[in-house]
């Protein structure tokens, strides 16, 4: 039943996808509505830095639970590897690695019981449909935080995927 359902979401969007790619944009900015059901917020803008590249800059807010909660500003760079017509960039399929700076806070009666910086690296692999001025962008990101295993809130340093649903303007 799981897999009859996302065939029925995924075989729609396959087939607009020759129409929507017409209309690539070279910015664009975008929320992770996805991102919320996990207690992540994330919004993202997103230039494109040559024919086939872009860089984007985002700022995330994570809500772990009532007690883990963390602000983080940062970025990436990306490299659409089939962009439609050989020269745009900001849509088709895309990878690229990221990096956040990332304030954990923990605080369990009001009085921040830890507060840390820590670095959080990953590398993403996305889709984007563009359509007039409108994206949708399915992604998946494998994600760690390289300098201590003190550094996750969940206390360890292996790969985690995480996976996301940007939605977004996009314009010249």
């Amino acid at each position: 039943m799981h897999r009859a359902l996302c065939l029925f979401a995924v075989i729609p969007l396959l087939c607009l996808s020759a129409r929507a790619q017409e209309n690539a944009r070279g910015k664009g900015v975008s929320l992770n509505p996805y991102g919320i059901v996990a207690g992540t917020i994330e919004l993202r803008y997103e230039s494109r830095t040559g024919p086939g590249t872009s860089a984007h800059a985002g700022l995330r807010y994570y809500a772990l639970n009532k007690n883990w909660t963390a602000p983080g500003l940062g970025g990436g760079l990306r490299w659409y590897l089939y962009p439609d017509d050989g020269a745009r960039a900001l849509s088709g399929f895309a990878i690229g690695p990221h990096a956040y700076f990332v304030y954990w806070l923990y605080d369990e009666d009001r009085e921040y019981d830890i507060r840390r910086l820590a670095l959080l690296v990953g590398a993403d692999a996305s889709y984007k449909w563009v359509w007039e001025n409108f994206f949708f962008e399915p992604s998946i990101s494998l994600e760690f935080y390289p300098l201590t295993a003190a550094d996750s809130p969940k206390g360890r340093t292996v790969l985690e995927p995480v996976f996301g649903i940007h939605v977004g303007f996009a314009w010249d």
